[in-house]
């Protein structure tokens, strides 16, 4: 993980060229805001790319976090945001379903 602070005032640019989780990233911000008494919200958007054109290869989402409390107030990741919102809705939802658990690499039960 890198961490790039000259994006602007009160900014940080987190990202990470290999591999990143959106929770390492809400775990560090916490541990920040337990180290330096830290209070009030913080949120950031993150964002998933690969090189290759590939199904579930890209993805979006973000977090709303209570530093205060030092607790995750908000989340959505916009593959499970749709996944939800297709669930009932017949074939589509079972294809879109068998697609994302191929793309993991996980067989389904």
């Amino acid at each position: 993980m890198d961490i790039d602070h000259e994006t602007g005032p009160g900014a940080l640019w987190i990202h990470a060229d290999e591999y990143g989780e959106p929770e390492h990233v809400t775990r560090f911000v916490l541990i920040c805001a337990e180290a330096f008494d830290i209070k009030g919200a913080w949120d950031f958007c993150w964002s998933l790319t690969c090189s290759k054109p590939r199904i579930e290869g890209f993805g979006r989402g973000g977090f709303v976090l209570d530093l205060k409390k030092r607790e995750t107030v908000a989340s959505v990741d916009c593959a499970d945001w749709l996944a939800h919102h297709m669930a009932g809705h017949g074939e589509l939802a079972e294809q879109r379903q068998q697609e994302a658990t191929r793309g993991n690499g996980l067989q389904s039960q």
